[in-house]
C-alpha cells in the first residue's frame, strides 16, 4: 500500500531562490501549454495529445532551466486539468497566476531526489537540505517540492506493508454531524473542534486589513502572507486533530461502518457549506480507511439513505425533521438519541454488506416496504 508523507525542508537563500524559479518556470511552461492546447482546440476540433505537445516543447531552447523530468511532469499536471473540461466542468483550465502555481514534481527517487543521512538532495547544483518530520522507509516512489506560506515541504510517497486481516470482533457504526463531529453505536458522542469557526473573527480581521493595503505593495503582500499563514495553521490544527481521532478508532475496532456521504453535493446547500468543510468528514474516513486498511481490519461505506429515519429497534419508518434530536418509536416505543440511531442503522448495513460480500451501497429499508 502506497502512502505519501510530508517532512519540512529548510533551504538557504540561494536554494530558495532556485526552487522558486523552478516552480515559476513551471507556471509559465504550464501557462504557454495550455494556450497551445486551447487554441488548436478552437482552431481543429480536435485536443493535441500530451505525447505531441510534448514532442512540440522538446529541446535545450525551449524552458532550458526546468529538468526534463519537471517538463514532463509539467504536461501530465495539464493533462489531468484538461480533461475535467470534457468530464465535469465544461470549461478550459484556468491559467495559474502568480502564486498559484505551488509545487513540482520529483519523478524518481535516486534521480530526481534522494535522502542522505536526513538530508534532501535534489538535482545538481542545488545541494543538501535539511529536514525535519522525516520518516525513513525502504521503498521511495514519485516525491514532490511544495512552497506554502509557512515555508517548503518536500512529499514522498513510500510502500507500506499491510498486516493480515484480522478476525473481527469488535464493531462499529459511525454517524458524522455538524452538532457533534461523529457519535458512533455505542453513545459515545465526539464534538466538533470548529476550527475555522474559531478563528473566523482573527480572520476577518487580517483579511479587513489586506483589503485596505495598496496594491503591488509590500505592505499588501505582508499583510496576504499573515492570511496564508493563519489558514494554514487552521489546516493544520483539523488534520492534526483528524489523525489523532482516526487513529484511535482504528486501533479499537475490527470492523466500522460509516455513511457514504456525497458531500460535493451536500456543499452546495450555501446554509451549511462552511460548517461541512470545517468539519472535513471525508478528510476523516479516508484517514481512517487507510488506517484500517494498513492493520488489517476492515472499514465499510454504507448508502446513508433512511438512518436517521428509521427504528433500530424494529425497523418501523419514524419520520422526523433535522430539528427533532431524539428518536421515539411509536411501534416498540425506543427512545434515544438520533444519531445513536443512525450510527446502529449503519452498523446494521456495514454488517449486511459484509456478510453478502457486496457493494456497500446496499439500502436498508423500513419494515413496511418488506
Amino acid at each position: 500500500m502506497k502512502l505519501t508523507y510530508e517532512a519540512k525542508i529548510y533551504p538557504n537563500k540561494r536554494q530558495e531562490a532556485k526552487l522558486s524559479a523552478i516552480i515559476e518556470g513551471c507556471r509559465h511552461l504550464y501557462n504557454q501549454a495550455l494556450e497551445d492546447k486551447i487554441t488548436i482546440y478552437k482552431d481543429s476540433g480536435k485536443s493535441i495529445s500530451r505525447y505531441d505537445l510534448q514532442k512540440a516543447y522538446k529541446g535545450s531552447e525551449n524552458y532550458p532551466s526546468l529538468p526534463a523530468s519537471v517538463k514532463q511532469m509539467v504536461f501530465y499536471r495539464l493533462e489531468r486539468s484538461y480533461s475535467n473540461f470534457f468530464r465535469k466542468s465544461g470549461k478550459f483550465p484556468r491559467f495559474k497566476s502568480y502564486g498559484r502555481y505551488r509545487s513540482f514534481e520529483l519523478r524518481t527517487y535516486g534521480i530526481d531526489y534522494r535522502f542522505k543521512d536526513g538530508k534532501l538532495s535534489i538535482y545538481r547544483g542545488i545541494g543538501e537540505m535539511r529536514m525535519r518530520g522525516f520518516r525513513e522507509s525502504e521503498n521511495y516512489a514519485m516525491g514532490r517540492i511544495v512552497k506554502r506560506a509557512n515555508g517548503w515541504f518536500v512529499q514522498y510517497g513510500v510502500e507500506v506493508a499491510e498486516k493480515n486481516p484480522v478476525k473481527i470482533k469488535k464493531k462499529i457504526g459511525i454517524d458524522v454531524g455538524l452538532k457533534s463531529f461523529l457519535t458512533d453505536s455505542d453513545g459515545n458522542h465526539v464534538d466538533s473542534p470548529k476550527f475555522f469557526r474559531k478563528s473566523q473573527r482573527k480572520l476577518s480581521v487580517k483579511q479587513r486589513l489586506l483589503s485596505k493595503a495598496k496594491k503591488g505593495s509590500n505592505r499588501r503582500k505582508k499583510k496576504k502572507q499573515q492570511v496564508a499563514i493563519l489558514h494554514e495553521k487552521i489546516a493544520k490544527q483539523r488534520r492534526d486533530w483528524l489523525h489523532k481521532l482516526s487513529k484511535k478508532y482504528a486501533e479499537n475496532y475490527d470492523l466500522i461502518a460509516v455513511e457514504d456521504l456525497n458531500i460535493g453535493g451536500m456543499v452546495k446547500n450555501r446554509h451549511l457549506s462552511k460548517s461541512i468543510s470545517d468539519a472535513s468528514w471525508g478528510m476523516f474516513t479516508n484517514m481512517l480507511g487507510y488506517k484500517m486498511k494498513i492493520l488489517g481490519r476492515q472499514m465499510v461505506k454504507v448508502d446513508p439513505k433512511y438512518t436517521s429515519q428509521i427504528c433500530s429497534g424494529c425497523g418501523a419508518m419514524v419520520k422526523k425533521s433535522l430539528s427533532v434530536r431524539t428518536h421515539r418509536c411509536p411501534e416498540c416505543g425506543l427512545a434515544m438519541d438520533r444519531d445513536e440511531n443512525a450510527a446502529l442503522n449503519i452498523l446494521s448495513k456495514g454488517r449486511e454488506c459484509l456478510a453478502a460480500r457486496v457493494g456497500c451501497r446496499a439500502s436498508l429499508r423500513p419494515a413496511d416496504m418488506y
